[in-house]
């Protein structure tokens, strides 16, 4: 008898339970579709210009992510970070900025609500530009879940945007970095002549065989691919302090280029706690290098070529 009591009561609350969740997301859609209406009468369909400013005006950046904040500025022409001027920066990457802000363009222009309406309380990213000696901040709110145009705020107005600043503007400095060092696209198994690979020891092999020299190209184009960046601005005390000295361990590669020898060479090093690293002669910039990558080239200042064993 109990049973039969309680099984309704038990299908009114699920039911009850169903009336409230709908109620909620109903609200909720409610809320983003009115936010939606709002801009109805401004200029639908048509892109409304919203910073109308030049982006070679632009004489500094700064940002600031949920997770980062970065200052920029323009000094003789090139791109430096403020309080970090031997940092070497991407120039394109700034272009990117620069432009994806600049040329910024709003489906529509909101009025009435406030900041909180769009969570532009709490914005994702705010970019300020400095321009003509006047600031212009852009900041990005929240996602309309009807339209998936984000909230955008410039100069006291709200407009919806497509987002495409904020993968522009990335949460650490070091995807800034413009690696002015590279491995020379020309150097493959078959344009190379010889490979030298000098140890800390002072052993060292000269490879030309073509196995040989297939084999440690392949080595040293996984290893010296110039993406882990650990260190830059070094004078030549600083770069001791990774092992990069004048008889540093040494990779030397004579290649054909263009009808003509050419020579590239990397200095590989270790410092006190055992990590590896390498740069180039007269460079300031340290790279990063696994130990089974070091250990594996260093090997082959001992090498000698089945012909040569052979005999």
């Amino acid at each position: 008898m109990k049973n039969k009591k309680i099984i309704p009561l038990i299908i009114l609350l699920t039911l009850l339970v169903l009336l409230i969740v709908s109620y909620v997301l109903l609200a909720s859609y409610n809320k983003e579709k009115s936010l939606d209406d709002a801009a109805e009468s401004e200029s639908e369909g048509a892109a409304v210009a919203v910073l109308g400013i030049r982006a070679e005006d632009v004489t500094a950046i700064r940002y600031k992510t949920e997770k980062a904040e970065l200052s920029l500025e323009r000094a003789a022409g090139e791109w430096i970070i403020t309080g970090d001027e031997k940092f070497p920066v991407d120039q394109a990457a700034v272009a990117k900025m620069l432009s994806a802000v600049t040329s910024l363009s709003a489906s529509r222009r909101l009025e009435g609500g406030n900041e909180a309406d769009f969570g532009l309380d709490t914005p994702s990213l705010t970019v300020t530009l400095i321009s003509n000696g006047e600031e212009h901040i852009v900041s990005l709110g929240d996602v309309n879940s009807y339209n998936d145009k984000t909230y955008c705020s410039y100069s006291g107005r709200v407009f919806m945007i497509s987002d495409t600043i904020s993968e522009a503007f990335p949460e650490d400095k070091t995807d800034l970095f413009g690696a002015e060092d590279s491995f020379p696209s020309a150097i493959t198994k078959d344009s190379v002549i010889t490979v030298k690979v000098k140890n800390t020891k002072g052993d060292e092999a000269v490879i030309s065989d073509d196995k040989g020299i297939e084999d440690i190209i392949f080595e040293v184009q996984k290893s010296f691919n110039f993406n882990i960046l650990k260190d830059y601005g070094l004078d030549s005390s600083e770069l001791a302090d990774y092992g990069i000295t004048e008889t540093s361990a040494s990779v030397v590669i004579e290649y054909e280029y263009n009808s003509a020898k050419a020579t590239f060479e990397v200095l590989v090093g270790k410092n006190a706690e055992g990590n590896c690293f390498y740069a180039l002669p007269g460079g300031s910039t340290v790279y990063g290098i696994d130990i089974t990558g070091y250990e594996t080239i260093m090997s082959y200042a001992y090498y000698t070529s089945a012909e040569t064993a052979a005999e």
